[in-house]
Order: C-alpha cells, then sequence, then structure tokens
C-alpha cells in the first residue's frame, strides 16, 4: 500500500511510531538482512571479508573522522557496527569499544585492536548501556533500517556525557518504494528525511556541528555502469562527490520518483555535539 503524504513528502518518518508488534515484526525482517546481503548478496559468502570489502574508509575520514580523530575518547558507541571495520580507523584515538549489533556472527572481542563488549539491541531500541557511559557515538547507515529512529536517537543521547560527539552517516531519500521489494536493500530500510533529522537531532539535545551531503546519485550510477569497484576508496572521487552533492542540495527531495528529482545529494553526514 503506498503511504500518506506526510512520509512520502518526508514531514514524517515511517515506522517510528510502530506499536510493539510492528517493531517486533520489523526487528525479525531487518535482525539479519545486512549480514545477508554483505555476505551473500554483495560478496561471495565470506563473513569474514567485510573488513576487506568495506569501502568508505576515505568518505568516512573526509567528512568525519578526520574531525573526531583530534580528540582522544575513552569509549566509543559504534550502532550496527557489523565486525567493527567501520570504526576500526578511529581505534588511535579510542580506548575502547561498546558495539550494539544483532547478528552475532560478526562479534568479536576487539576492533582495530582495542578491547570491544558485544550487545545485541532490544526490540524497543533501548542500549544495555549506563547514562552517560561514553563520549563519542558512531552511526555509519544504520538508523535508517531501524523503525522507531528518534528513540534511538533519544537513546543515544542518554548514553553520551556533555559535549560528547555523535558522527551519523545517513540516505536523506526514500530510497524508491520502500514499501515494495527492492533489489539489493533490506526489506524495510528507508532513509531519513532531511529536515526531520535535523529536528529530531535538535529536540534530543544536540547541537549540530557539521552537516555535510554527500553521495551524490547520478554519479553513482555512472560508476556503476563503469563498473568501477569501490570508488569511495579514492580521495578524487570523494570530493568530486562532496562538490557536486552540495552543489545540487538545493533540489533535494525526500521521494524521487523523477530523473530530474535523482540529481541530488543521497546522504549527510552528521557530527553533533551533546549539550548537557
Amino acid at each position: 500500500m503506498v503511504p500518506s503524504k506526510e512520509y512520502l513528502s518526508g514531514e514524517a518518518l515511517w515506522g517510528d511510531d510502530l506499536p510493539l508488534k510492528g517493531l517486533e515484526d520489523w526487528y525479525q525482517s531487518e535482525k539479519s538482512g545486512y549480514y545477508d546481503l554483505a555476505t551473500k548478496y554483495y560478496s561471495d559468502g565470506a563473513a569474514s571479508h567485510e573488513a576487506e570489502t568495506y569501502q568508505y574508509e576515505t568518505l568516512n575520514h573526509l567528512h568525519a573522522f578526520g574531525y573526531v580523530e583530534s580528540r582522544h575518547w575513552e569509549t566509543c558507541v559504534a550502532l550496527g557496527c557489523a565486525t567493527g571495520a567501520d570504526v576500526a580507523p578511529l581505534s588511535k584515538a579510542v580506548d575502547r569499544y561498546i558495539a550494539i549489533e544483532p547478528a552475532e556472527k560478526w562479534w568479536t572481542s576487539e576492533i582495530g585492536g582495542k578491547p570491544a563488549e558485544f550487545f545485541a539491541p532490544d526490540i524497543q531500541g533501548t542500549m544495555p548501556i549506563a547514562s552517560r557511559a561514553a563520549d563519542l557515538f558512531v552511526s555509519l547507515g544504520v538508523l535508517h533500517h531501524i523503525p522507531n529512529v528518534s528513540h534511538v536517537i533519544r537513546e543515544s543521547a542518554r548514553v553520551l556525557r556533555k559535549d560528547g560527539l555523535l558522527v551519523l552517516r545517513e540516505p536523506i531519500s526514500s530510497m524508491g518504494k520502500w514499501w515494495e521489494p527492492r533489489a539489493g536493500l533490506t526489506p524495510n530500510e528507508r532513509g531519513l528525511p532531511e529536515g526531520w533529522l535535523r529536528r529530531t537531532l535538535q529536540n534530543s539535545g544536540y547541537a549540530i556541528v557539521r552537516w555535510r551531503h554527500c553521495m551524490f546519485s547520478p554519479l553513482g550510477v555512472a560508476t556503476g555502469k563503469l563498473k568501477l569497484k569501490f570508488p569511495f576508496r579514492h580521495q578524487s572521487y570523494c570530493l568530486a562527490d562532496w562538490i557536486f552533492s552540495e552543489a545540487t542540495a538545493f533540489n533535494a527531495t525526500y521521494y524521487r520518483p523523477t530523473f530530474a528529482r535523482k540529481f541530488a545529494p543521497g546522504s549527510v553526514f552528521v557530527i553533533a555535539r551533546k549539550t548537557d
């Protein structure tokens, strides 16, 4: 069934206000969705290759990690980090990790040579972490798999100390018709409307430090046709992507059914500071 206008426009986020039964159904369908895609759809079936096939190190450093690495961090919470390959580059600045990861096949005792504890999230997204226990919280491309995103953002604020940083990378389009099956995507994932995300962060006690657009959609299509593997590993590609993304940010809408609307950034990188 096609969602109502408030969801297609991005005024509200589909799934954010589901009842408990809806959360349970969503969680079960998404629980191993990314694991299955990474090991069957995008890879050769070997879970151990996740670190080898992770392609966003350069992109992450350009938009967030280069900023974050200048400070020492006692505890980094990594949400939906798989084996931890995405946050491992921060290890030189981090003492330990707490990872929230539903796929237990990816759990490990260390990330980037630093000790790591892995936990599964509960159905409602509440984290088994004490309040103000961390000073860094990283979530890269994870929140759009979660139904009640606003609750999880509030949870991130709860576990962070004052002046702790939240680092996010999330898609800001609907990712097509999320109410229908889509090749290469998990059953329920949909992007987070940009205005909705900004309001939710601010209402949860965050001040925006950095907001950058990235993943210019037509550039991704072009590299796919050219069969360029792992383009985001290349600094020149990431810089070009950033330039195109910022230049076309004015054209970004949530639902993008027409060719013209696709000339816009697909994602944002956000660094936000916990204010209290």
